[in-house]
């Protein structure tokens, strides 16, 4: 039995510094980004994320992507 995909979509996440916790670290505040290409390249996902950070109250931690897909049987 053979298992195909499909990809349905992706979406960016971005992982903002929210602040000290009462532990100490620091708190990560996630933002996320529907709808993103699945044609678009990791380097432009990345680039877009650091520009939408720019525009957040909070710094940038980091960027995940995020793909959702369908498995089916051929």
């Amino acid at each position: 039995m053979a298992v195909s995909t499909v990809t349905k979509g992706m979406q960016v996440i971005l992982l903002l510094e929210d602040g000290l916790g009462t532990d100490g670290k620091t708190k990560i505040r996630r933002k996320v980004y529907r709808g993103v290409s699945q044609t678009a390249s990791q380097q432009a996902v990345y680039e877009t994320a650091a520009a939408l950070a720019s525009l957040q109250e909070h710094p940038l931690a980091g960027v995940e992507q995020a793909v959702q897909t369908q498995l089916f049987q051929v």
